[in-house]
């Protein structure tokens, strides 16, 4: 059952554990009282960060539809270096995804994968190797294009997680 929204769960940590969830395909079931979503504030508005941004994070788009991605398959963790799991989600179409999880008690530095090596890495991954990548940062929302096969993760706060939905661009 998702913790999302328990009190005693920092924002960073609500994000990663959303992001666990749906790296796994698992049934997103709330455990917690979703009335504290949302609050009113001062000016008689919607305050949406109540709860530590529950609300905004239980319904990302982009992780919902990792979680319920039509090959529902779960992730794999293909590499534990440094406190840092690195875990990998075939996606259908053959796309994936890629979650770093820092389990640290101190922000991390960027991890690195070899996007080139992800279908050796779990051979259920049907990306294939490509001089170019579309890579979109579902937390952050920005997509960008990656040449080259290493994909950088950045900064991962403590207890934080950062995902990747990466597919190949072929001309």
């Amino acid at each position: 059952m998702l913790e999302v929204g328990v009190r005693n769960l920092t924002a960073t940590e609500n994000r990663a554990h959303f992001s666990l969830w749906c790296m796994l395909s698992a049934p997103l079931i709330l455990g917690c009282d979703v009335r504290r979503f949302v609050s009113a504030d001062a000016a008689g508005g919607i305050d949406r960060n109540a709860n530590n941004g529950a609300y905004d994070i239980i319904t990302n788009r982009e992780l919902i539809a990792l979680d319920q991605d039509a090959l529902m398959l779960q992730c794999k963790r293909v590499a534990d270096t440094g406190g840092i799991d690195i875990l990998i989600k075939p996606l259908w179409g053959g796309e994936a995804a890629v979650l770093f999880l820092n389990k640290n008690e101190k922000p991390a530095a960027a991890a690195e994968l070899n996007l080139a090596r992800l279908h050796k890495e779990d051979a259920r991954v049907t990306l294939l190797p490509a001089e170019e990548y579309f890579v979109k940062d579902l937390w952050g929302e920005a997509g960008f294009c990656r040449q080259g096969a290493a994909l950088f993760s950045g900064e991962i706060p403590p207890h934080g997680a950062t995902v990747f939905r990466i597919k190949n661009i072929s001309y």
